[in-house]
């Protein structure tokens, strides 16, 4: 199964609620090496649930049940002691993201992501909500703007780990369709970026062309990479909690 199928199989078993998406999912294949472990090691803490107006909601672990899922094991759910009403969303969304923040490593992306997830159940500016997560304000700001511009595919991407906040909001000038298509041709090895895309190479029409496109083709992939390569360390440049306080 895909990741796809995974989460539809998931949330068929159980529905997510909406906190739970403080935390951002897997990409396909942190989540298929969850699986191998799970399988190996069996499921050690059990997906947390809460209850709303009678029905249960996977509140903390849309990992772990999907990770299960692709074992083929069963799921092992343990049901907070309280129902929903008993919290306020600001109360549940902290809670849910201190229990998730220590067993991942994320990115500065994907954390830029979780703050601006996080804001929507904070009453706080995106500064507080960034210093919440430990993200730095400059990406929680570049994150509400692809939450707010992006696609589906474009968001679940950053979420994902797949696709970085700077490229992301480099390209939220397109069309979602074009957004997606570019992300698309990044997950299938066509592109490096999905903020480079270069035009169809023509065909040749004589051996002459031929040549001449051999003989320039290296030298434009050669400095295609390079940019590329510059690029990236601006982005790790600027994502710097410590270096954006000077910037």
């Amino acid at each position: 199964m895909d990741i796809t199928e995974i989460m539809e199989k998931a949330r068929a078993d159980m529905e997510w609620h909406e906190v739970a998406a403080v935390f951002p999912l897997m990409s396909e294949e942190s989540l298929k090496g969850l699986s191998g472990d799970i399988l190996r090691e069996g499921l050690l803490e059990p997906v947390l649930t809460i209850e709303r107006d009678g029905k249960e909601l996977v509140v903390d672990g849309r990992n772990r049940q999907m990770a299960c899922i692709d074992a083929g094991i069963p799921v092992v759910y343990s049901q907070m002691s309280l129902p929903e009403e008993e919290f306020g969303k600001d109360e549940l969304a902290s809670r849910i993201w201190s229990l998730n923040f220590a067993r991942r490593h994320l990115t500065p992306s994907q954390l830029g992501m979780a703050a601006a997830e996080m804001r929507k159940y904070l009453s706080g500016t995106i500064p507080e909500a960034a210093a919440v997560t430990g993200s730095s304000q400059r990406n929680a700001e570049r994150a509400e703007r692809v939450m707010r511009e992006g696609s589906g595919v474009l968001i679940e991407s950053v979420n994902c780990g797949v696709v970085t906040l700077f490229e992301a909001d480099k390209v939220l000038k397109l069309d979602k369709a074009e957004q997606t298509r570019r992300v698309l041709l990044l997950r299938e090895g066509k592109i490096k970026s999905i903020t480079l895309v270069s035009s169809p190479k023509p065909e040749p029409e004589t051996e002459g062309e031929q040549a001449w496109l051999d003989a320039v083709q290296e030298p434009y992939d050669k400095a295609l990479s390079m940019l590329q390569a510059v690029l990236g360390i601006i982005e790790l440049l600027d994502s710097d909690t410590e270096l954006n306080k000077y910037l």
